[in-house]
């Protein structure tokens, strides 16, 4: 007698593991055609962009050169700035007080900062003094009263002459 080798067990099946792994390949396999195909699509976006940029680009006609400033220009601005404050209220505050002994030397009218700067000689620190508060008490006097007057510094000159610096500024102006 011939032995016959047989086997009549059914072949093993593949694990539930295995399943897992076919469906985990495929969504794999799907996203990456999902992802392919986007791609596509944003290349083909650019693409257009670029060719409708270059076209506008060779149809877009050259602007002409700006154009310089005027060389008035600066000193028309500055004369505007100069016009808009009150200058004519400080000149008429300093033309009222008229002191025995204080003499302006100096005047500075600056827009920019919105000052009026005097250079002042007095033969005393007293008088210099009265003069500044009669300059205060003058100015409220006007209409507008703005200016309030300070005195920045002061120094004892040779001789015994006192030489001062005064500001005055429209406290009703905005700078």
């Amino acid at each position: 007698m011939v032995r016959l080798d047989i086997n009549f067990v059914a072949p093993a099946k593949p694990g539930p593991w295995a399943w897992g792994l076919v469906a985990m390949l495929a969504c794999a396999a799907a996203g990456a055609a999902w992802k392919a195909a986007s791609l596509q699509d944003d290349l083909a976006r650019q693409q257009a962009l670029a060719a409708r940029a270059s076209s506008e680009q060779k149809v877009q006609v050259q602007a002409p050169p700006a154009r310089p400033a005027a060389p008035y220009d600066e000193a028309a601005r500055s004369f505007m700035r100069h016009a808009q404050w009150p200058w004519p209220t400080a000149l008429a505050a300093l033309e009222g007080n008229l002191t025995a002994g204080v003499t302006l030397s100096a005047l500075e009218l600056s827009a920019t900062d919105g000052l009026v700067r005097l250079e002042v000689r007095a033969p005393s620190y007293d008088l210099l003094l009265r003069w500044l508060q009669e300059q205060n008490l003058q100015s409220e006097g006007l209409n507008p009263a703005c200016w309030q007057w300070t005195l920045t510094e002061a120094t004892y000159q040779p001789g015994g002459e006192i030489w001062a610096r005064v500001q005055g500024r429209c406290a009703s102006q905005d700078l």
